[in-house]
């Protein structure tokens, strides 16, 4: 459904931050 792929992809965008905020 729209708000699965929705929420995935807010899923995918949060992991990215947080390996960002990681490595720095």
């Amino acid at each position: 459904s729209r708000y699965e792929y929705k929420s995935e992809n807010f899923k995918a965008f949060l992991l990215l931050a947080s390996a960002i905020i990681l490595i720095r």
